[in-house]
């Protein structure tokens, strides 16, 4: 359970990076968020023109689709990185464990 001097430290400083990328969007990424800022909900867009990589020598491309995942900003964060979760069911066992990406990314 978080103290309410630790949750509003990283309250304040999850909004600031919220204001940070609604000044500067990532393209192709949207963010969603319900009553508390820190869990964002993402759509990780891959349309015809900017394709999805990957696989040996990047052989494999895949485009008009979209992945979800959730971003979950723990109490101990910048210290440590957001939990990232796929929402979308993925395949990737080079990166994923479960449900959830390799951090060494």
């Amino acid at each position: 359970v978080w103290s309410p001097m630790e949750n509003g430290a990283v309250v304040k400083l999850v909004q600031r990076c919220l204001a940070d990328v609604t000044r500067n969007p990532v393209e192709n990424v949207d963010i969603y968020l319900e009553d508390e800022v820190t869990t964002w909900h993402l759509a990780l867009h891959f349309p015809a023109a900017a394709p999805f990589r990957g696989g040996p020598g990047c052989s494999l491309e895949a485009c008009d689709f979209s992945l979800y995942a959730t971003l979950h900003f723990g109490i101990d964060f910048p210290a440590r990185p957001p939990k990232f979760k796929f929402e979308s069911k993925w395949i990737n066992h080079q990166h994923l464990w479960g449900d959830r990406i390799c951090h060494s990314l």
